[in-house]
């Protein structure tokens, strides 16, 4: 400030660079880049088109999950779209909500979504034995309805807590989420039910990728899709490619864990069984153009007729779980199509073209019944929605990034 020349010269010096810097010359710079590109192709589909129609979604809407939801956990049952506290909560469905929340806190970034999750969390916590079992049921009044909980409920739950380990929103839901899993491994191996087995891979996957350091764990994984394998190969027949003689629920699970389970190992034969299992499946359940999954009335025994009623929410979301990672491992696109006819399920692509999603309310009905539908908008069909149609946002911004 006191050397008038170089201040003189400094200001030259700012001005003539803030010359560049006006709208005029700054939009001309803008104009040479688009002169550039107008003619490259853009980092879109175009050759080929999208298997998924993002345009047929509804909004993502939360307010039934709200509904369903108190200081204790989200009550299982509704009454068309009413909360029936008569029945209680259970823990698949809050497992199920804590996979979900965490799923639209990672797509979307909604800080509200937290106050969900730890609620859900924390009904997981309270469920847990000192064994790392866990309770199922609790009545309205927090009374405990079993000792020890289902097998495929604790699947559910530690498909959950794996994910949540993986895809935390902040380090506090990693560490709880890790402390109730690692109390849980001892019971593992003891597991028998396939379904069980099969979501506890997934949430032990998950959980892996967090720590591979874990050697022990990988071991116990290799036990636990030898299991399933193992059933696959003794009920394998000429036209019967599945894990069981009766299909029954949940189905797509099974070969789910197993696409995952081989992105852990390389193993072929587990990726084998994965491709010949979710083949059979998808030729088992879709009828032309949709998605009818095997009915619970009666379902489906190797050499009898397929069940077409009562068809549940989840199993279009195991489905669309299915078909989405199966993608992610064989890049076939024919995965993507099928996925979204699965999705498209809820919206009445389906044996009575009759949608099960609810707009008013945000919720979903229960299942496709012979007369109809079911209008309850419970918990399960409500939160199997939800993960289906972030699921679907998932693929097809995977799709994006393969294309391209």
């Amino acid at each position: 400030m006191d050397n008038p020349d170089k201040l003189e010269k400094i200001r030259k010096k700012a001005f003539d660079y803030g010359k560049k810097l006006t709208w005029p010359k700054t939009g001309k710079v803008y104009l040479d880049l688009f002169k550039k590109v107008q003619n490259k192709a853009l980092p879109v589909q175009t050759e080929e088109t999208s298997e998924i129609d993002l345009t047929l979604m509804p909004k993502f809407n939360l307010a039934h999950i709200y509904r369903l939801t108190d200081d204790v956990g989200i009550v299982q049952n509704a009454l068309y779209g009413i909360p029936n506290l008569k029945h209680g909560y259970n823990l698949s469905d809050n497992s199920r909500a804590v996979l979900m929340t965490a799923m639209v806190y990672k797509q979307y970034k909604d800080p509200k979504v937290l106050d969900l999750l730890s609620k859900y969390l924390s009904y997981v916590h309270y469920m847990q034995n000192e064994d790392g079992s866990f309770h199922n049921g609790l009545s309205f009044d927090r009374t405990f309805q079993d000792e020890q909980g289902t097998e495929d409920s604790f699947g559910r739950t530690i498909w959950a807590l794996g994910y949540l380990v993986k895809n935390k929103p902040f380090d506090s839901y990693k560490q709880v989420a890790k402390g109730l899993l690692n109390r849980s491994v001892d019971q593992f191996e003891q597991l028998n039910s396939l379904r069980g087995i099969a979501t506890t891979v997934i949430g032990l996957i998950y959980f892996l990728q967090e720590f591979p350091e874990k050697e022990q764990l990988f071991h116990v994984l290799r036990q636990l899709t030898k299991k399933l394998t193992d059933a696959y190969e003794a009920h394998k027949e000429k036209n019967w490619e599945w894990f069981e003689d009766t299909m029954t629920y949940d189905n797509g699970i099974l070969p789910l864990a197993l696409f995952l389970s081989y992105e852990a190992s390389e193993d072929e034969h587990v990726l084998k069984v994965a491709r010949e299992s979710t083949n059979f499946l998808t030729r088992v359940t879709f009828s032309g153009d949709y998605f009818a999954p095997v009915g619970n009335k009666g379902w489906y025994q190797k050499g009898g007729e397929i069940s077409s009623y009562n068809q549940q929410s989840v199993e279009a979301m195991s489905m669309v779980q299915l078909f989405y990672h199966g993608y992610r491992v064989l890049k076939d696109r024919n995965y993507l199509s099928l996925l979204f006819k699965c999705y498209m399920w809820y919206l009445g692509n389906n044996t009575f073209h009759i949608p099960l999603y609810e707009h008013e309310t945000g919720g979903c009905y229960d299942g496709l019944i012979y007369k109809g539908v079911n209008k309850n908008e419970g918990a399960e069909s409500t939160i199997s929605y939800l993960i289906s149609h972030i699921t679907v946002l998932q693929a097809h911004q995977l799709e994006y990034f393969n294309f391209k």
